[in-house]
């Protein structure tokens, strides 16, 4: 497939037990017709975690809202926007992407990052996919950095360190 043509649905290979092999080739957000393909690649079961970092507007947001997508729609029995999909069996995804308050419940950015964050470190198992995107929005960068830390160490804990978090 041309990396400008439109995306190409296909069956995803569901990997059941405790394979934990994500690998999605020319991925494309499935609502965003002109979106940018991706390849994704999480094999090494020893190393779980992924990083991505990249200049504002880069589309690391809608890196991750699209695996978040193609996941999705792959446990659910469809067909998705993939060259080709290997997806293990999850058990949850638990996303914190993008940043938002809630002034009706007094809620501002950060506390309703902090209660997301809660959440998501509660429910965290050896199973889960774990998507989380601007940690510390608002926050002077070390204090970010620090939190973005804190929260990846409960939830590997939670999940007895091997959460598949992105």
């Amino acid at each position: 497939m041309a990396r400008n043509a439109e995306p190409q649905w296909v069956k995803p290979n569901i990997r059941h037990g405790s394979e934990k092999h994500l690998e999605l080739l020319d991925a494309r957000h499935p609502l965003l017709s002109r979106a940018v393909p991706f390849d994704v690649a999480v094999t090494n079961a020893l190393k779980p975690i992924r990083l991505v970092f990249g200049p504002n507007e880069s589309g690391k947001s809608t890196l991750l809202r699209t695996v978040g997508f193609v996941v999705c729609l792959a446990l659910l029995g469809s067909l998705v926007p993939c060259k080709t999909a290997t997806i293990p069996l999850y058990n949850a995804i638990l996303c914190r992407i993008g940043a938002q308050d809630d002034a009706s419940r007094g809620m501002s950015t950060f506390a309703m990052e902090a209660a997301d964050l809660a959440r998501i470190v509660e429910r965290a198992h050896v199973q889960s996919l774990v998507l989380m995107d601007e940690l510390g929005r608002g926050t002077e960068a070390r204090d970010g950095i620090a939190l973005a830390h804190a929260t990846l160490e409960s939830v590997l804990i939670a999940s007895g360190r091997r959460a598949r978090t992105h």
